[in-house]
């Protein structure tokens, strides 16, 4: 019998349920960036999306400061990008092309950049 407050355990269980979810097929690869001034927002960002079958291939801090959360996409419809919507609760979700003028080198090297904004970040202060 397993501790509930081993985490470690708990993360296991989480992405045995997960290995071969539709989300996990899909092979999406995720950046997570922190566009607050909270200390650890992505790495935290990072392990609830890696739980969830997510591919996290970018994790640290934006170039500037967001006051809302932004998903940037290559793909709307993709399962990946509207599991992450749903879990974050992000509003605000916009296409690769339309986010050329953000400057966040990751957005180019990921089909999927989550920037945690202030609006998550609070939550966790």
């Amino acid at each position: 019998q397993r501790d509930i407050a081993d985490s470690t355990s708990v993360d296991e269980d989480i992405q045995d349920m997960t290995l071969n979810s539709d989300f996990a097929a899909e092979k999406k690869s995720v950046a997570v960036l922190n566009g607050s001034d909270v200390p650890g927002m992505a790495s935290i960002a990072s392990h609830f999306v890696n739980n969830m079958g997510g591919r996290v291939v970018a994790s640290g801090n934006a170039s500037k400061q967001y006051q809302e959360s932004i998903l940037v996409v290559d793909d709307k419809k993709s399962l990946t990008a509207q599991s992450i919507k749903r879990y974050f609760d992000i509003s605000k979700v916009i296409s690769k092309s339309d986010a050329k003028d953000m400057y966040e080198g990751e957005i180019d090297r990921a089909d999927i950049s989550l920037i945690i904004g202030f609006d998550i970040a609070n939550e966790f202060k």
